[in-house]
């Protein structure tokens, strides 16, 4: 054996070393003037057995690695560059053993896979959300159309139902057709009051028209598709439409609040110029307001179902049927009509606290009678909407039942415009006159 790799005769004999046991060993007690490391040697680890896995690189024949061989890159003691076998580095206070370098590069290689696959199983994860979240994109940007149930569990009842709901609807167009013409053709009715009430039948027919037909055809045909814009825009124009009768009804209660508790400067404050502003300022906040809902709700996902629990595209079975968190949308839905919903009737209820005060101030019964009357029409029509709309929307989340939102639906849309023109026109006797000179009219040019 070479001198300069002899052991020092106070190490002890090394124990063959189990796999478990770290490749990395202490380094040994060298001689200062030993130009590489010194491992420690024993009878049994001699450079001449063949046997022993742990033996000396003497051995020419040890794939290891000779320490005397320039040609092993792990193992080679007189390579003064070599990081892993040269010890006389000042900081080296660990050197490998002759027969663990395979082994530890081993467990270098596995370690380094195995940090591998996890990191490539982290990236693998979150490109199957990507892909997720981009099937569920796909998914909503293919939506051409949706279902309406309408009243399709109850199929016996069909024929019915459309008899019926084309009785309401005639109704409807005809009072309020009435309205408008003969407000139209009687200049003495160009008033505030009757312009106002021209308006409101402008929106009772525009609404009823927004659903109604299509529900005719549904029951008729059974054909209950609806395409994807169409449900948007009916949905969009019933909200609007629905905002900008509450808007209408707050200028009219302002108007009754002039004519009652302003009396001498009604003419004034409700000039043409100002009841013009009142109307366009009622139908800009109304269609103004559910822009943002509309903006919305398209961007929600529509994964489970495409099947609409009611016979309309309302906002309400739209946000049930999303498979998206919804809680943004409702939240803004909430705020919007704290800010102009609830302020409308907040306004209109303040002016009918000052006109019933005003009234109350009169002394004559009779002067009490006639002043309620000319504010009583509009206060019923008031309670109408108010009332429908608050059984509809105005409760807790607990109690919404689709099923029965439908009903309470139907009631919101057809109540109020089938009441209107009998509650503006059965007593009013300026307009029972104007009625009959325009029917009058109709009569002499049809005949």
């Amino acid at each position: 054996m070479p001198a300069d790799l002899a052991a020092p005769a106070s190490v002890p004999a090394v124990v063959p070393v189990p796999a478990s046991v770290p490749m990395l060993l202490p380094a040994a007690s060298e001689d200062k003037t030993a130009s590489g490391p010194t491992f420690p040697a024993t009878e049994s680890a001699s450079a001449s057995d063949p046997g022993d896995p742990l033996a000396l690189a003497s051995d020419p024949g040890d794939p290891l690695g000779s320490a005397s061989d320039p040609g092993d890159p792990l193992g080679s003691a007189s390579d003064p560059g070599d990081p892993l076998a040269s010890a006389s580095g000042p900081g080296d206070s660990f050197v490998l053993a002759p027969g663990m370098s395979q082994m530890w590069f081993l467990d270098l290689i596995l370690t380094l896979s195995k940090f591998l696959f996890a990191c490539d199983w982290d990236v693998t994860a979150a490109d199957k959300e990507g892909r997720l979240e981009q099937m569920v994109s796909e998914n909503k940007e293919n939506i051409s159309e949706f279902i309406i149930q309408g009243f399709s569990d109850t199929p016996e009842l069909h024929i019915s139902l459309f008899v019926l709901f084309l009785g309401i609807y005639l109704i409807i167009l005809l009072g309020n057709l009435i309205i408008f013409l003969v407000i139209s053709c009687n200049p003495h009715l160009h008033t505030p009051m009757y312009i106002f009430l021209l308006n409101l039948s402008l929106i009772d027919i525009s609404s009823t028209s927004n659903i109604l037909p299509n529900l005719l055809h549904i029951l008729l045909t059974q054909q209950n598709n609806i395409s994807f814009l169409g449900c948007m825009t009916q949905m969009y124009v019933f909200v609007a439409l629905a905002a900008s009768e509450y808007f209408l009804l707050t200028a009219m209660a302002y108007d009754r609040y002039v004519a009652i508790c302003d009396p001498l400067h009604y003419i004034a404050r409700m000039s043409r110029k100002h009841c013009a502003g009142l109307i366009t300022a009622a139908f800009t906040g109304g269609f103004v307001e559910p822009s943002s809902i509309v903006v919305l709700i398209p961007k929600l996902s529509y994964c489970a179902s495409h099947l609409i629990n009611h016979f309309f595209c309302d906002v309400t079975p739209l946000l049930k049927l999303s498979c998206s968190s919804t809680f943004s949308v409702e939240l803004f839905i909430y705020i919007e009509g704290t800010l102009l919903t609830f302020n409308a009737f907040l306004l209109t209820l303040a002016s009918y606290i000052f006109i019933i005060s005003a009234i109350l101030k009169i002394q004559s019964s009779e002067g009490r009678q006639k002043a309620f009357s000319t504010c009583a029409s509009h206060l019923a029509c008031v309670i109408t909407l108010y009332g429908t709309g608050f059984c509809l929307y105005v409760r807790p989340t607990t109690s919404y039942s689709l099923k029965r939102d439908k009903y309470f639906s139907l009631l919101y849309i057809a109540l109020g415009p089938v009441l209107n023109p009998l509650i503006y026109t059965l007593k009013n006797r300026e307009f029972q006159s104007s009625f009959n000179k325009v029917r009058q009219r109709l009569l002499v040019f049809v005949f």
